[in-house]
């Protein structure tokens, strides 16, 4: 996931652990609470490896701490999600995967991504059809069946790269989104959701998949169970309709789900 449309929506430091493979990240966690003295901490992290956050290191950090998770839902967070509930200061976690089926706490939120719009800019809708994103081998051979018409974006995760992402979303008419966390174990209500609202965008959404949780089928997207659906859906969808779900998605993406409802509801949980 590219942090920096979600940095961009709250003001603070960021130290990102991953780019300093030769920092101890546990070490260097306490040297920039002490440097910075927050006043609230957000903390995101891996669901295991070496930047896993270490209780003896968080209990001794006095500033409430709330965990981001971004894959609560997939499996593989739950021995997490129970050992930082245990063991760890954190306020609460908020789950930001859209998905309400996890290892939810009484304090625990599940929530959206918050995201910056202001990346997103009106511009020609010279793309048809777009996909930017990861590709692993199911979004892969989701892809090649759909080759012919669609145009590709490879994303890069570097900061600073959110920019081209946001442009090229911006001059797609229609999207695809595949909604399968990392494991596949799970469907999310992904980032390219509201990504795809900002950018006014036909959102083509994978059937099943938790969004209809906080947007309405049919009217703020359209959903496909395989890639012929998919294709027919692109090839047979009149201006007009694209129109009518993309303005749709984007208003309420904007409004019902803005950065700021998000941090209100978050801060007000503490």
């Amino acid at each position: 996931m590219n942090a920096e449309p979600i940095i961009a929506t709250l003001p603070g430091e960021r130290f990102d652990f991953s780019k300093n493979p030769d920092t101890d990240p546990h070490t260097k966690t306490l040297e920039k609470v002490e440097e910075v003295n927050p006043d609230l901490i957000i903390y995101m992290g891996s669901a295991a490896g070496p930047y896993f956050a270490r209780a003896d290191v968080l209990n001794q950090i006095k500033a409430p701490i709330i965990h981001f998770c971004c894959d609560a839902s997939c499996p593989g967070w739950d021995r997490g999600i129970m050992y930082y509930r245990e063991t760890t200061p954190f306020a609460f976690t908020v789950n930001i995967d859209g998905n309400d089926n996890w290892l939810k706490g009484p304090r625990d939120l599940t929530m959206w991504c918050p995201l910056d719009p202001s990346f997103y800019r009106p511009l020609p809708k010279v793309i048809n059809f777009g996909w930017a994103g990861g590709l692993g081998p199911e979004r892969e051979q989701m892809i090649s069946e759909l080759a012919d018409l669609i145009e590709l974006f490879p994303r890069n995760e570097e900061y600073g790269s959110y920019h081209e992402y946001a442009d090229f979303l911006s001059s797609c008419k229609i999207t695809l989104n595949m909604a399968k966390s990392g494991s596949g174990l799970s469907l999310q209500t992904k980032n390219r959701v509201r990504e795809a609202g900002y950018a006014k965008c036909l959102l083509l959404e994978e059937r099943g998949a938790p969004t209809s949780n906080w947007f309405e089928l049919g009217e703020d997207y359209l959903d496909y169970g395989s890639s012929a659906e998919a294709r027919e859906i692109v090839t047979r969808v009149s201006d007009s309709m694209i129109d009518r779900i993309s303005t749709n998605l984007q208003q309420k993406s904007l409004t019902l789900y803005s950065p700021k409802i998000f941090w209100d509801k978050v801060l007000s949980n503490l």
